[in-house]
C-alpha cells in the first residue's frame, strides 16, 4: 500500500519482485547429472550476489 509519501510498503515491493521474476525466463544448464538454474521464480529467491542455483540428483 502506498502511504502519503508515495513509497511502497515492503509487501508491495516483494510482490513486484515476484512478478518480475515470473516475467523472466528460466535458464537451465545441465552438465552430467547436475542442473544449474538461473532466473524465474527460483532465481528471485536466491540471496544477493548469487545468480545460479545448483540442483544435484539425489
Amino acid at each position: 500500500m502506498r502511504g502519503d509519501s508515495g513509497e511502497q510498503g515492503d509487501d508491495e515491493q516483494e510482490d513486484d519482485g515476484r512478478a518480475a521474476a515470473l516475467a523472466k525466463p528460466e535458464r537451465i544448464l545441465r552438465i552430467g547429472r547436475t542442473s544449474y538454474i538461473k532466473g524465474g521464480p527460483l532465481g528471485a529467491a536466491l540471496p544477493d550476489g548469487e545468480t545460479w542455483f545448483r540442483q544435484s540428483p539425489g
